[in-house]
């Protein structure tokens, strides 16, 4: 490589870098009081924190790195056009293709990190980050129950008088639970435990050695004397060497990946949009696919966005490439997500996704070109590239 390619390299690599990492701060920082909010409420341990910032920094990242792919070339353009070193090396030979050499190889491996993070990481890291969601919430009946004290939960009041350490054991155990129809149920334990059925079903409250009492309602409304579940005994009273109850139907159960078109990886979108699973459709999986790929092809044409953007008239101090290229690169993410809604709705990819992928790219290059011929000057004048406009600047010039 020559030493022309590692000063541009260098003068880029640094402000993308720098740009990465406060993007991903600020990113995550706002996530993070979502976060702490979800895992203190529930009392889980700290740990869980950091494993569930890990998880979302995938995400962070697909995001992140256009926006600092872009801003690494304005600001390392504009510091070497502020330094009058372009001029320099303009002087002495290197046009605007050797300036785009280096500058378009950061943006190759830009994109390959894109490619492999928008994939694989990301959907996988997601549906890893919905599962710690899961365990966390539905771990919080340990957290709720206290030593004494009658804790409520979906219709059910729990009271141990004794718990364990680590949440799972209990001696003199009250529970109350009532149905929807006026019915309820009393049981009392002298112990108790609670079973972890795995990640796909519901935890299970075991009881041993106690009592039940349960009273149903008649369909007319009328209640009925306390009778016994399975019958067998008089007077209304069974007891038990242990019993099993499920803790109700407020923890959900863990849906497999694959039911969101974002959890499935691009192999995955490829195989199956032909039978999307459950209720996905055939469009969502279309959108999902293609959309992936234009948002990482797109990364390619922002070097000829940026560097002329990044050349301004030095006799100025307002700097307008950057507001310019921060607010194209906005405006062409809304299109995109507008074209990805079409998709699902029906529409050919080709022009709700890649029409404007190729605007995009195409857009750029002719604005590279163009500025590759005339003098440096102020970038918000746009309407200089138009064939007209720079006819009639040549004239005057003339």
């Amino acid at each position: 490589m020559k030493i022309f390619d590692r000063y541009v390299l260098n003068a880029v690599v640094r402000p993308l870098v720098v740009t990465l990492l406060l993007a991903l701060v600020v990113l995550l920082i706002e996530r993070m009081l979502r976060v702490l909010d979800i895992v203190l409420g529930a009392r889980g341990p700290l740990k869980i924190i950091f494993e569930m910032m890990a998880y979302l920094v995938p995400h962070y990242v697909s995001l992140a790195l256009p926006l600092g792919l872009l801003l690494g070339i304005l600001l390392g353009f504009r510091r070497l056009s502020m330094d009058s070193e372009l001029d320099a090396m303009q002087s002495a030979g290197v046009g605007f293709a050797n300036l785009l050499r280096p500058t378009f190889l950061v943006a190759i491996v830009v994109f390959l990190a894109a490619l492999v993070t928008a994939t694989y990481l990301q959907p996988l890291s997601r549906y890893a980050y919905r599962a710690v969601i899961f365990s966390v919430t539905n771990a919080s009946f340990q957290a709720l129950l206290q030593e004494g004290v009658m804790t409520e939960l979906d219709g059910t009041t729990f009271m141990m008088e004794e718990i364990s350490s680590d949440g799972s054991r209990f001696n003199q155990v009250f529970v109350h639970r009532a149905d929807d129809q006026g019915g309820w149920s009393v049981v009392t334990a002298l112990r108790g435990t609670l079973a972890d059925a795995g990640e796909d079903r519901l935890p299970t409250l075991r009881l041993f050695d106690g009592v039940r009492l349960s009273e149903t309602v008649e369909s007319q409304g009328e209640a009925t004397t306390p009778t016994i579940e399975g019958g067998g005994q008089k007077g209304g009273v069974l007891r038990f060497e242990e019993l099993r109850s499920s803790l109700g139907e407020g923890y959900d159960v863990l849906n497999p990946r694959g039911e969101n078109e974002r959890e499935l990886t691009q192999h995955e979108l490829w195989q199956q949009r032909l039978d999307p699973p459950g209720t996905l459709r055939t469009s969502d999986l279309v959108a999902e696919f293609n959309v992936r790929l234009v948002r990482t092809i797109s990364i390619l044409a922002l070097p000829l966005l940026a560097i002329p953007l990044a050349r301004g008239s030095r006799r100025r101090l307002q700097f307008y490439g950057l507001p310019i290229g921060v607010l194209i690169l906005l405006l062409y993410k809304e299109v995109v997500d507008f074209g990805k809604n079409l998709v699902e709705s029906g529409s050919d990819p080709l022009v709700g996704l890649w029409l404007p992928c190729f605007v995009f790219m195409g857009g750029s290059l002719i604005y590279f070109l163009r500025s590759a011929r005339r003098v440096p000057g102020d970038p918000i004048d746009l309407l200089a590239l138009l064939p007209w406009r720079r006819k009639s600047t040549e004239a005057a010039a003339g």
